[in-house]
Protein backbone atom coordinates (compact mmCIF):
# COMPACT_ATOMS: atom_id res chain seq x y z
CA UNK A 1 0.00 0.00 0.00
CA UNK A 2 2.71 2.64 1.30
CA UNK A 3 4.62 1.72 -2.62
CA UNK A 4 1.31 2.51 -4.41
CA UNK A 5 0.58 5.67 -2.43
CA UNK A 6 4.51 7.19 -3.21
CA UNK A 7 3.85 6.22 -6.77
CA UNK A 8 0.95 7.81 -6.87
CA UNK A 9 1.89 10.71 -5.54
CA UNK A 10 4.93 11.40 -7.88
CA UNK A 11 2.88 10.72 -10.73
CA UNK A 12 0.87 13.73 -9.24
CA UNK A 13 4.10 15.59 -9.04
CA UNK A 14 4.81 15.02 -12.45
CA UNK A 15 1.28 16.03 -13.85
CA UNK A 16 1.27 19.31 -11.47
CA UNK A 17 4.55 20.32 -12.50
CA UNK A 18 5.59 18.92 -16.00
CA UNK A 19 4.65 22.12 -17.64
CA UNK A 20 6.79 24.62 -15.49
CA UNK A 21 10.17 25.44 -16.28
CA UNK A 22 13.08 25.90 -13.68
CA UNK A 23 16.70 26.96 -14.84
CA UNK A 24 19.28 28.01 -12.17
CA UNK A 25 22.78 29.25 -12.84
CA UNK A 26 25.33 31.48 -11.91
CA UNK A 27 26.79 34.68 -13.59
CA UNK A 28 29.29 37.51 -12.71
CA UNK A 29 28.80 36.26 -8.93
CA UNK A 30 25.16 36.23 -9.04
CA UNK A 31 22.54 33.03 -8.57
CA UNK A 32 19.82 33.65 -10.83
CA UNK A 33 17.10 30.87 -10.84
CA UNK A 34 14.02 31.32 -13.58
CA UNK A 35 10.75 29.67 -13.53
CA UNK A 36 8.31 29.88 -16.58
CA UNK A 37 4.94 28.81 -15.24
CA UNK A 38 2.41 27.15 -17.18
CA UNK A 39 -0.22 29.32 -19.07
CA UNK A 40 -3.25 28.67 -16.65
CA UNK A 41 -1.18 29.11 -13.39
CA UNK A 42 0.53 31.66 -11.47
CA UNK A 43 3.27 31.95 -8.33
CA UNK A 44 1.79 33.94 -5.25
CA UNK A 45 4.04 36.04 -3.77
CA UNK A 46 4.72 34.15 -0.21
CA UNK A 47 8.00 34.59 1.83
CA UNK A 48 7.47 31.39 3.33
CA UNK A 49 6.64 29.47 0.12
CA UNK A 50 8.59 31.46 -2.12
CA UNK A 51 12.57 31.63 -1.91
CA UNK A 52 16.25 31.39 -2.87
CA UNK A 53 18.41 30.37 -0.85
CA UNK A 54 22.28 28.73 -1.16
CA UNK A 55 24.15 26.10 1.29
CA UNK A 56 27.77 26.75 0.90
CA UNK A 57 30.82 26.31 3.42
CA UNK A 58 32.83 29.50 1.26
CA UNK A 59 29.77 31.65 -0.42
CA UNK A 60 27.56 34.18 1.67
CA UNK A 61 24.10 34.75 -0.11
CA UNK A 62 22.21 37.83 -0.20
CA UNK A 63 18.75 37.79 -1.59
CA UNK A 64 18.42 40.38 -3.85
CA UNK A 65 14.19 40.89 -2.62
CA UNK A 66 11.08 39.67 -4.78
CA UNK A 67 10.41 41.71 -8.38
CA UNK A 68 7.69 43.52 -8.68
CA UNK A 69 4.24 41.96 -10.08
CA UNK A 70 0.84 42.32 -10.72
CA UNK A 71 -1.64 42.83 -7.95
CA UNK A 72 -4.82 40.38 -7.04
CA UNK A 73 -8.08 41.46 -5.65
CA UNK A 74 -7.63 40.16 -2.78
CA UNK A 75 -4.24 42.60 -2.48
CA UNK A 76 -1.67 39.36 -2.59
CA UNK A 77 0.91 39.94 -5.69
CA UNK A 78 1.45 37.26 -8.31
CA UNK A 79 3.69 36.52 -11.38
CA UNK A 80 1.69 34.80 -14.41
CA UNK A 81 3.98 34.08 -16.57
CA UNK A 82 8.02 34.05 -15.81
CA UNK A 83 9.71 34.83 -12.36
CA UNK A 84 13.38 35.57 -11.84
CA UNK A 85 14.55 35.45 -8.02
CA UNK A 86 18.20 36.28 -7.33
CA UNK A 87 21.23 36.69 -5.12
CA UNK A 88 24.79 37.94 -4.91
CA UNK A 89 27.14 35.93 -3.92
CA UNK A 90 30.57 36.59 -1.72
CA UNK A 91 33.37 34.25 -0.70
CA UNK A 92 33.40 34.05 3.27
CA UNK A 93 36.73 35.29 5.32
CA UNK A 94 39.30 33.61 4.69
CA UNK A 95 38.07 31.51 1.71
CA UNK A 96 40.51 31.56 -1.29
CA UNK A 97 39.31 32.51 -4.70
CA UNK A 98 38.74 28.95 -6.47
CA UNK A 99 35.95 26.74 -8.61
CA UNK A 100 33.66 25.77 -5.30
CA UNK A 101 29.99 23.33 -5.79
CA UNK A 102 27.00 25.56 -4.24
CA UNK A 103 23.86 23.95 -3.44
CA UNK A 104 20.65 26.37 -4.22
CA UNK A 105 17.77 25.91 -2.96
CA UNK A 106 14.51 27.51 -4.72
CA UNK A 107 11.02 27.31 -3.26
CA UNK A 108 7.78 27.87 -4.73
CA UNK A 109 4.19 27.25 -5.45
CA UNK A 110 1.82 27.99 -8.21
CA UNK A 111 -1.63 28.09 -8.30
CA UNK A 112 -4.60 27.41 -10.96
CA UNK A 113 -6.94 30.25 -12.29
CA UNK A 114 -9.13 28.67 -10.28
CA UNK A 115 -7.23 29.45 -7.25
CA UNK A 116 -6.50 25.98 -6.38
CA UNK A 117 -2.80 25.93 -5.33
CA UNK A 118 -0.91 22.57 -5.75
CA UNK A 119 1.99 21.13 -3.13
CA UNK A 120 4.52 23.52 -2.64
CA UNK A 121 8.16 22.44 -4.55
CA UNK A 122 11.60 22.61 -3.22
CA UNK A 123 14.37 21.96 -5.31
CA UNK A 124 17.97 21.62 -4.97
CA UNK A 125 20.39 21.78 -7.50
CA UNK A 126 24.59 21.58 -7.01
CA UNK A 127 26.14 24.64 -9.21
CA UNK A 128 29.33 24.93 -9.83
CA UNK A 129 30.75 28.25 -8.95
CA UNK A 130 33.94 29.46 -11.47
CA UNK A 131 36.01 32.42 -10.36
CA UNK A 132 36.77 34.63 -13.67
CA UNK A 133 40.66 35.00 -13.56
CA UNK A 134 42.41 36.72 -15.26
CA UNK A 135 44.36 34.13 -17.01
CA UNK A 136 41.35 33.13 -18.75
CA UNK A 137 41.24 36.13 -20.30
CA UNK A 138 44.79 36.44 -21.46
CA UNK A 139 44.51 32.79 -22.50
CA UNK A 140 41.55 33.78 -25.00
CA UNK A 141 43.51 37.13 -26.13
CA UNK A 142 46.70 34.66 -26.86
CA UNK A 143 44.58 32.15 -28.76
CA UNK A 144 42.63 35.50 -30.41
CA UNK A 145 46.38 36.73 -31.66
CA UNK A 146 47.41 33.04 -32.97
CA UNK A 147 44.86 32.58 -35.47
CA UNK A 148 44.86 36.01 -36.29
CA UNK A 149 48.80 35.79 -36.97
CA UNK A 150 48.05 32.43 -38.87
CA UNK A 151 45.30 33.76 -40.98
CA UNK A 152 47.66 37.16 -41.94
CA UNK A 153 50.20 34.46 -43.03
CA UNK A 154 47.84 31.96 -45.01
CA UNK A 155 46.70 35.16 -47.08
CA UNK A 156 50.15 36.58 -47.68
CA UNK A 157 51.12 33.33 -49.08
CA UNK A 158 48.28 32.78 -50.93
CA UNK A 159 49.27 36.35 -52.58
CA UNK A 160 52.63 34.99 -53.55
CA UNK A 161 51.64 31.81 -54.71
CA UNK A 162 49.17 33.47 -57.19
CA UNK A 163 51.73 35.95 -58.21
CA UNK A 164 54.67 33.24 -58.73
CA UNK A 165 51.77 31.72 -60.99
CA UNK A 166 50.56 34.09 -63.28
Amino acid sequence: MKVFMTTLMLLFSVVLYGEDKISISTNNGKVIARIDVAPDEYITLNEFLLYLDIESEEYDFTFDGYPEGPVHDDGSVYYSESLELSGVLSLKTGVEPANYNIDVILGYQTCNTNKLCNIPVELSQTILVKQNSSEDKFLFLKIGLVLAFIASNIVILSRRKKKNIG
